[in-house]
């Protein structure tokens, strides 16, 4: 019969271990992230809208899914 302790605490070691090298490497990434010297994006917006309409800048509303046809 197997011994269901020692597969339970291989099977939590195994999974802690994967935990830590996640966090390990999403540490290591926003470190980088951190340590870059370049300049972040920044989304521009316009001064004033163009004449005549919505500003292009204006984010649109996704199109609602169609009720069923009778």
């Amino acid at each position: 019969m197997p011994s269901y302790k020692k597969m339970y605490f291989e099977l939590f070691n195994a999974m802690t271990d994967a935990i830590l090298a996640l966090q390990k490497a999403q540490q290591a990434g926003e470190e980088a992230y951190i340590n870059d010297d370049r300049q972040a994006l920044r989304c521009a917006r316009p001064e004033t809208a163009p004449s005549g309409g919505e500003s292009e800048a204006t984010p649109t509303t996704p199109p609602t899914a169609r009720a069923p046809r009778r």
